[in-house]
């Protein structure tokens, strides 16, 4: 049995990362102590546990960088569920 989480009378929705065409609902989110997105966690469709990294002074295009970490636009690309 699950946790069900309600804001007020409304059922809280789960959000959602798209990721090369497909989407996946978020596992787990973190941020920056002032409020900057950091990362969000999902299983991809194989069912692999991933990580997105928000894109930096350091990387500003969207793909996996030589250590295979994926930087995205977290902004663009987190959906809340309908």
């Amino acid at each position: 049995m699950g946790i069900n989480h309600r804001k007020g009378s409304e059922e809280m929705k789960r959000p959602t990362i798209e990721v090369e065409g497909m989407e996946y609902p978020v596992s787990s989110i973190e941020w920056f102590r002032n409020g900057r997105l950091c990362s969000v966690s999902f299983y991809d469709a194989q069912g692999k546990h991933q990580m997105a990294f928000d894109l930096s002074h350091k990387t500003e295009i969207e793909g996996f960088d030589d250590r295979g970490l994926l930087h995205v636009d977290l902004n663009k690309r987190l959906k809340n569920s309908e």
